[in-house]
């Protein structure tokens, strides 16, 4: 069995949403006593991938850029879900899948096609601060994350078929700022691994 061992993978991701309820980023808002909810069925997430795949002693850089990667989707599914109790505590659910399929010359000038899906599951607690219109929400939880890769010359045999999965602890902070009525600026930022599951993420 080829074991298939991710050097380093760097992801750039940009997550816009646009919204209209107050508060949170969220197309469904549901207030019930002291717990508040909220749900984002979809949103659009801009990636780039830049990294390193290892199989047994051959190494290849992957380097596939946004322009690539959203004419490389085949499926997507993307949810983020959360709740607040008493606008203090509360808790997160998202969950990101992309299954992308490419087309890479070699420098032989053989073709060879890579398949590659991502999962990425988060879920964390948070704390929450809010001063004026300005909310703080200090999170810690754990992110999952399962990679999946096929390559094959076209038209030939399959050279790799294998898949690696980790969880990492994280911790980090989100801002949220409601700037006008029914709109809302969010900035997020979190480390993790900690030599846990990856080394540092």
């Amino acid at each position: 069995m080829t074991m298939l061992r991710i050097i380093s993978t760097y992801i750039t991701a940009l997550f816009v949403v646009i919204f209209g309820a107050t508060g949170a980023f969220a197309s469904e808002n549901e207030k019930q006593n002291d717990w508040e909810f909220n749900l984002a069925p979809f949103y659009l997430w801009g990636i780039n991938i830049d990294g390193d795949l290892s199989a047994g002693p051959a190494t290849a850089q992957v380097e596939v850029p946004f322009d690539d990667i959203f004419d490389s989707i085949e499926a997507a599914f993307i949810v983020h879900f959360e709740t607040v109790y008493k606008a203090q505590w509360g808790f997160l659910v998202d969950v990101n899948y992309l299954d992308l399929e490419n087309e890479m010359n070699l420098p032989v000038g053989i073709s060879q096609n890579v398949d590659l899906s991502m999962t990425l599951a988060e879920f964390s607690g948070f704390y929450r601060l809010q001063r004026d219109a300005h909310i703080f929400d200090f999170i810690a939880g754990l992110r999952y994350i399962e990679v999946e890769n096929t390559v094959s010359i076209a038209g030939g045999p399959t050279l790799l078929d294998d898949s690696q999965d980790w969880a990492d602890p994280l911790i980090g902070i989100r801002w949220m700022w409601g700037f006008a009525d029914g709109w809302s600026l969010i900035a997020r930022g979190d480390i993790g691994g900690f030599d846990i599951g990856s080394e540092f993420s």
